[in-house]
């Protein structure tokens, strides 16, 4: 499922032209206005008909054993979410480095979220996505997921996280920190420790 989320530019129709001779793999959708990106990514979620599902955002790239492994993750182990590492990439010409090996513990000690975003979707719990968390989402969603089961942390960086001037993120880190600690202080709440 891939979602323009009200883009403004032709995005829509590049896309369109891209999957067109693929059509039966993809369904491609438009919100007509922005939702944002906690409302797409519920939206997306709702609208998956297998039972895993997995986001990969518009600057991330795939390795190509990405899916495969994943799915032999959740074929394999008794987990409600699944994450990889990842390579840190700056561009076609730029350095590429691979993130940290995981340590064991909870995310809330350990800040070591990662890539890719993929969980059993009967295990999603309602309040994933909230809105109140925009910059913070995917932070939000791994503590969430932490409370609801097993975490299977794929020791392999299996994606290409790209960093660019224009990522929508890099004007938007002082209220991507605010959010960071808002979803742990919320996480902290539920779990009775604050």
């Amino acid at each position: 499922i891939i979602c323009d989320d009200g883009s403004t530019d032709n995005s829509f129709e590049v896309v369109k032209d891209l999957i067109k001779d693929h059509g039966e793999n993809f369904t491609l959708i438009k919100n007509e206005k922005n939702l944002g990106y906690p409302k797409t990514c519920r939206k997306m979620n709702d609208m998956v008909t297998t039972d895993i599902v997995a986001i990969v955002d518009s600057d991330d790239v795939l390795c190509t054993t990405a899916t495969e492994r994943i799915l032999r993750e959740f074929r394999t182990r008794p987990c409600v979410m699944a994450v990889t590492r990842r390579y840190n990439w700056s561009g076609p010409n730029g350095m590429t480095r691979e993130s940290r090996s995981f340590v064991e513990g909870s995310e809330l000690i350990n800040d070591q979220y990662e890539h890719i975003r993929s969980w059993r979707k009967e295990c999603l719990p309602e309040s994933a996505f909230s809105t109140d968390i925009q910059y913070a989402e995917d932070r939000d969603l791994f503590y969430r997921m932490e409370e609801v089961g097993p975490i299977s942390k794929i020791d392999e960086p299996l994606m290409y996280f790209r960093h660019h001037g224009n990522s929508i993120m890099s004007d938007k880190l002082p209220l991507a920190r605010r959010d960071h600690a808002k979803a742990k202080l919320y996480a902290l709440t539920r779990r009775g420790i604050l």
